[in-house]
């Protein structure tokens, strides 16, 4: 393994409840040669003293404060400060697992980005979250990266992860992207630069390593919903839009970019009024042919998914949800649902169980969670949610 100096870039902003797990993560790597760069952008509730006591106590941390101008001000500002030759980035709400730096390490060669994979953190479990374009080296203008990095192969999932994290970057090559981005672009700031990373980089290695964790909270949710969200909206397009048609593949890169702006609008306004929760546009419904027989029903998940179903099963009076229940229940009582602890499956008679979430591998842990309460594994079921757009 090559002996490489990495700076390790954490923008830290009002993040003290996740902060420390996040830097002492970092301070485990099983890679040596690293520096970690905590900045401090403008922080209010305690988050800055955390940065100065780990700096006092770890020669290789090192702590810039400076007032609240958004990550890209803040990655930006550490960059500028790092002395390593390559960077990675790792947000403050989030961790890393040992092999984080030495994965990518390992294949970096001389290769301007190296690209990994993460697992997103939410309350009832992990999600591993992939790279669709296959491990590997590519070249600048790669086919397979510039048809694929928005939509691959023209499905709804992307083919290169659209963030910052999860990937070592050239320290040349990234101050020279991070120059080109204007610091009023707020929304998808990486996502801007990620795009521009891939249609620039001379070589871009993709990898299978999964430790960087990705955690998912109320906060993080939230981000979408602010009252500035189309105006912050237009500072990204207008960027992207401007990068996109300077490239000989223009055309096709345009027509990804205005459906990914049409998703983006859908998404954030579904955060900001509910239009998927109030079924104003439902997403998802459950192929209720492939359902076993009995009209009771304990429903399972009161996210998209759930909430979707709940709406479905309520204006059909062959099947009755007689229970709806989540791990989040105290959560979704305050948005006015009538979702039950898990717990409570134990007081009543029913058919079945449906758990309704998106992905498959989230099932297993829901199953997992459910042995607790010795029910039948017979008469717990999951079917593939299916879109209606």
């Amino acid at each position: 393994m090559p002996d490489i100096k990495i700076s390790i870039i954490v923008p830290v902003y009002n993040a003290k409840p996740y902060l420390e797990r996040c830097i002492d993560s970092i301070r485990k790597q099983l890679y040596d040669n690293i520096e970690i760069v905590l900045v401090d952008d403008g922080s209010e509730d305690g988050s800055e003293d955390v940065c100065d006591r780990y700096e006092e106590k770890d020669a290789r941390i090192k702590v810039i404060h400076k007032e609240n101008g958004g990550n890209t001000s803040a990655r930006r500002k550490g960059v500028e400060c790092a002395g390593g030759e390559y960077i990675a980035f790792v947000d403050a709400d989030d961790y890393v697992g040992l092999s984080y730096i030495s994965d990518m390490v390992s294949a970096i060669g001389d290769a301007d980005i190296v690209c990994a994979n993460v697992k997103k953190v939410f309350p009832y479990g992990e999600i591993s979250i992939k790279n669709k374009i296959h491990a590997g080296t590519y070249l600048h203008n790669a086919e397979t990266i510039i048809t694929n990095m928005f939509y691959y192969k023209e499905t709804s999932e992307f083919g290169v992860l659209p963030y910052l994290v999860g990937k070592l970057y050239k320290r040349e090559f990234i101050e020279k992207g991070m120059q080109d981005i204007d610091d009023q672009i707020q929304y998808a700031e990486d996502r801007a630069l990620m795009f521009w990373s891939m249609l620039n980089a001379w070589k871009t290695v993709f990898i299978e390593s999964e430790q960087y964790y990705y955690l998912i909270h109320e906060e993080s949710l939230c981000t979408s919903a602010d009252e500035q969200f189309l105006i912050k909206m237009t500072y990204f397009f207008t960027y992207t839009k401007k990068l996109f048609e300077q490239h000989e593949k223009k055309e096709y890169l345009l027509r990804q970019l205005d459906r990914y702006m049409v998703d983006s609008v859908i998404y954030g306004l579904n955060r900001k009024i509910g239009l998927f929760e109030k079924d104003l546009i439902p997403r998802y419904y459950c192929p209720v042919d492939r359902l076993p027989e009995g009209n009771s029903i304990i429903l399972y998940g009161a996210g998209n998914v759930g909430r979707n179903f709940y709406k479905q099963f309520d204006q059909m009076p062959e099947k009755k949800v007689i229970l709806w229940v989540d791990t989040n229940d105290r959560k979704y009582q305050e948005e006015g649902l009538d979702v039950m602890p898990v717990a409570a499956i134990e007081d009543v008679s029913f058919d079945y169980i449906l758990i309704a979430v998106l992905r498959e591998n989230v099932v297993q842990n829901i199953r997992t969670n459910l042995k607790k309460y010795n029910i039948d594994e017979k008469k717990i079921y999951w079917i593939e949610p299916q879109k209606i757009f």
